[in-house]
């Protein structure tokens, strides 16, 4: 395996960093470091290569010598120790995870301060008499499981994880839930979901500053920090995105974003279609197709209760079209509608008509999808014929050229249509379905845990992150899982004991163990 080296390239020293990254992956696992206060610390995982806005290494795994824990962080490279101070990490809010410097040549007493005022422990790898290695390769325990592992093993075990992350979610909507509170015109639900989508607007980005954002725009709080960096103002993606996330927070104050997505995912048609029908696969890798859900935690339970009643809204009436929708375009409504009323107005005079009843669990009436069964149908079917009245166009929602009744994702993804399929699918798996069960959870909504839970399971890969690429290559797969489920497996299976190389604790290395 290459690993590739991100170092900074400021004047000619770059191509100096690029020798301390070389000499830092030649390290073996295990290793002590001499630090420059005269302790030490053990080299247990070297970590991820970091992009160019931060530090060199990510998520690298040391033990210092008078710590009982393992620490996990970043690493940043320098020749000199006092390229700290001269490339302004100091003042960098980025690089306040950084754990060790390491350097080459110690040419400053002064200590290394982070931006939050912490010290940093330095290593001059001069110390160190190393031969010209190539870089190491580590052995571990999940590599000597996955070769004897199915296919269908594996895509079983990506998928139980990925359902662990799911409630995981879930679970932490629940609690938000419970301590959240109405601030006028928003209600608690959206407070609550507006604020988590926010911050998934800066995944990978800057969480914490899209999350203040979106506290702000709700008027939660009254200011919002700076934004990471050097500059005062954020990078064009981040402004891009900051933009789309106000006007979205501007139009939900008029109409409910989460009665918008509880409507969508709740539509009758659209719980009798599919989704993910395009999700398939490498070879390599069984069809995505449904999972049976896991009987674990408060989501298990809820499975075993009984069906709750079924709570029909009135649909509202219509609004104009303000998103820009053409005909024909992605994004408008089927003509379905329009083609049933048009049936009924040419229906024989005096046929009375047959009184609708409550759809089902699983979504089919026999009532015409959306009718809303009525005491006055039902009396109407027992009188004299009604004389012959052209059948009403049926009512359509607030946001109906942003939702379509076939298929809920297309209506999902097209609640966030200015910021891209990718970045929509996002919010999607790691937000809203996660809310909705949360929401369901609370509830005892049976049939929306069970929808939103289906579409998570089916739902087509994301695009892929520093995580997904870190575990597959970490976990030597044969292709990249083709589910947004068995990607977020892979997330949970790195944040719970990857990441720190818990390896006795893992669900795949503990099966050799």
């Amino acid at each position: 395996m290459k690993t590739i080296c991100v170092c900074e390239t400021h004047s000619s020293a770059h191509i100096y960093e690029y020798e301390v990254a070389r000499r830092w992956y030649a390290l073996p696992a295990g290793v002590f470091l001499p630090l420059t206060n005269g302790d030490f610390c053990q080299l247990l995982f070297a970590g991820h290569p970091g992009s160019a806005a931060g530090p060199d290494v990510q998520d690298a795994v040391l033990h210092f010598s008078q710590s009982a824990v393992h620490a996990v962080g970043d690493i940043e490279f320098h020749v000199r120790a006092s390229d700290w101070f001269a490339h302004q990490h100091h003042r960098d809010a980025r690089y306040n995870n950084v754990l060790l410097h390491v350097v080459l040549i110690c040419d400053t007493s002064a200590p290394i301060l982070r931006q939050d005022g912490s010290p940093i422990p330095m290593c001059s790898l001069y110390d160190l008499a190393l031969p010209h290695l190539p870089i190491s390769q580590t052995s571990w325990p999940c590599h000597a499981v996955l070769p004897y592992m199915s296919h269908t093993e594996l895509f079983s075990l990506l998928t139980q994880a990925g359902m662990l992350r799911f409630e995981q979610k879930a679970h932490a909507f629940v609690e938000q839930l419970h301590t959240a509170h109405v601030h006028v015109p928003f209600s608690a639900y959206d407070e609550c979901l507006i604020v988590a989508l926010a911050e998934g607007l800066g995944y990978g980005r800057n969480r914490a500053f899209f999350r203040a954002t979106g506290q702000y725009l709700l008027g939660l709080i009254d200011t919002v920090p700076e934004p990471l960096g050097h500059t005062f103002d954020p990078p064009y993606l981040d402004a891009s995105r900051l933009a789309i996330l106000r006007k979205l927070v501007e139009q939900w104050r008029t109409m409910s974003a989460w009665e918008m997505v509880r409507e969508i995912l709740l539509n009758r048609e659209a719980r009798r279609g599919g989704c993910g029908a395009d999700a398939g696969g490498g070879p390599l890798w069984p069809p995505v197709g449904e999972v049976e859900p896991l009987p674990t935690g408060e989501g298990g339970r809820a499975a075993t209760r009984a069906p709750a009643p079924h709570h029909t809204t009135p649909a509202p009436t219509r609004l104009p079209s303000d998103d820009g929708v053409g005909e024909g375009e992605p994004g408008e409504l089927p003509t379905e509608e329009a083609e049933r009323a048009a049936t009924r107005a040419s229906a024989p005079l005096h046929t009375a008509p047959a009184p609708t009843r409550l759809s089902s669990d699983d979504g089919v009436g026999e009532g015409e999808p959306g009718e809303l069964p009525t005491e006055e149908g039902g009396r109407a079917a027992t009188r004299a014929p009604a004389p012959h009245r052209a059948a009403p166009a049926p009512t359509r929602l607030l946001w109906d050229d942003r939702v379509s009744t076939r298929d809920p994702l297309d209506s999902l993804r097209a609640i966030f249509s200015g910021m891209g399929k990718a970045r929509a699918d996002i919010l999607i798996c790691n937000v809203v379905l996660p809310f909705a069960m949360a929401v369901g959870l609370i509830e005892n909504d049976q049939t929306l845990v069970m929808q939103a839970q289906r579409l998570y399971q089916t739902y087509p890969s994301l695009s892929s992150n520093r995580v997904t690429r870190a575990m597959f290559v970490q976990l030597q797969l044969p292709n990249e899982p083709p589910g947004a489920c068995q990607q977020q497996g892979l997330h949970y299976i790195y944040q719970q004991t990857c990441k720190e190389k818990r390896c006795d604790e893992c669900i795949v290395g503990r099966r050799q163990l």
